[in-house]
């Protein structure tokens, strides 16, 4: 019965019918090596290598707690019109992107929400481009910077920006494969909004 169970399962390896037992009843397997499975009890991964278009993490393509997406970062100018954009996966963070959104912008004031408040993107602002940066402290900060509540209340421009172009659905529901596509029709939405 034990050498019965062993041919068996040897045949389901090899998957030939004239499957022999190994020499010594040892254990199961076939006379020649099965070279799917490289002995090993998993199946075989496909495409190990590099990908062509750089994978996920290049296309900013990522897994959030609202599900699988791409973020869109925005830097507009003080009447709400859209100046910059970066686009980054659904599990990154904002505070990352904030210096390369100010790089080469000159500005007297910066306005950001909380998920800007780290010690770095202060100091960027306000001794690199020498600007006032009006960003309420976050909850766990030992020690509470002053922010002018009253100048806070502009940075509602951002989210009307974002608003208006989630009227472009190709925008609001991302259809594009690459980024830089994806990225390229914010800019042509964009523009739409500069030339209202």
């Amino acid at each position: 019965m034990e050498q019965r169970v062993q041919a068996l399962h040897a045949l389901g390896r090899s998957g030939r019918l004239g499957a022999t037992l190994r020499a010594g009843g040892g254990g199961s397997g076939s006379a020649e090596r099965d070279d799917r499975r490289d002995g090993h009890p998993g199946a075989r991964l496909r495409g190990g290598g590099t990908q062509k278009n750089g994978g996920q993490a290049a296309q900013a393509l990522g897994r959030s707690r609202g599900g699988f997406g791409t973020k869109i970062h925005v830097l507009v100018d003080a009447l709400g019109n859209p100046l910059k954009f970066l686009l980054t996966s659904g599990a990154a963070g904002d505070n990352p992107q904030a210096i390369p959104l100010l790089a080469d912008i000159q500005t007297e004031e910066v306005l950001a929400d909380r998920g800007y408040d780290a010690d770095a993107t202060r100091a960027h602002i306000e001794q690199h481009m020498q600007a006032v940066a009006t960003i309420p402290p976050r909850q766990n900060r030992t020690v509470r910077r002053p922010c002018d509540y009253a100048a806070y209340k502009e940075r509602h421009l951002v989210a009307c920006c974002i608003g208006k172009r989630k009227y472009f659905r190709r925008v609001c529901s991302r259809f594009d494969k690459y980024a830089t596509r994806c990225l390229a029709f914010v800019h042509f939405a964009s523009m739409c909004l500069w030339l209202k």
